[in-house]
């Protein structure tokens, strides 16, 4: 019994090593998509937007299976690793080598995910920002406004 719960430990610290990985595979491909979005180039951006939801997929497949195995955990192995997986950085009581890496691994992965998810919005809003027509004061003349309309906005007549 303890030897299977046991090999499920390992198998959940193999899995948070691949997530772990796949996550830092999602910050460079984000980097990438930032470049793309900096260059306007819409080509590369679709590429780029396809590889990484086929990486996110991969991270939440990982994530899926890793929850699986936990739940088949039996007794102290079970709350043991709810604890060290979803307890957040309290005090989680660390018995051995494995039970460190494991708790390791996920903070890292958790440092790494909040990192990628500050990034994905700075892309995000920069995108959108490269998206939104640029409108000159020559462009507002000729759509009906004034050049000394609000700043940013267009005076529309009816």
């Amino acid at each position: 019994m303890e030897d299977t719960n046991l090999s499920k430990m390992s198998q959940i610290l193999s899995l948070l090593r691949d997530r772990y990985k796949l996550v830092e595979s999602l910050m460079s491909t984000t980097k990438e998509m930032e470049k793309a979005v900096a260059l306007n180039d819409m080509d590369s951006l679709g590429m780029i937007l396809s590889m990484r939801e086929d990486a996110m997929a991969r991270v939440d497949q990982a994530r899926q299976e890793i929850a699986d195995i936990a739940e088949t955990l039996e007794g102290q192995y079970l709350e043991k690793i709810r604890r060290m997986l979803y307890q957040g950085d309290e005090e989680v009581p660390l018995e051995n080598p494995m039970d460190e890496e494991i708790f390791n691994v996920n903070k890292q992965t958790k440092n790494a995910m909040k990192k990628l998810i500050e990034l994905d919005v700075s892309v995000n809003e920069r995108f959108q920002q490269a998206s939104r027509p640029s409108v000159s004061g020559r462009d507002k003349l000729e759509a009906g406004g004034s050049a000394g309309a609000r700043p940013g906005g267009l005076e529309i007549k009816a």
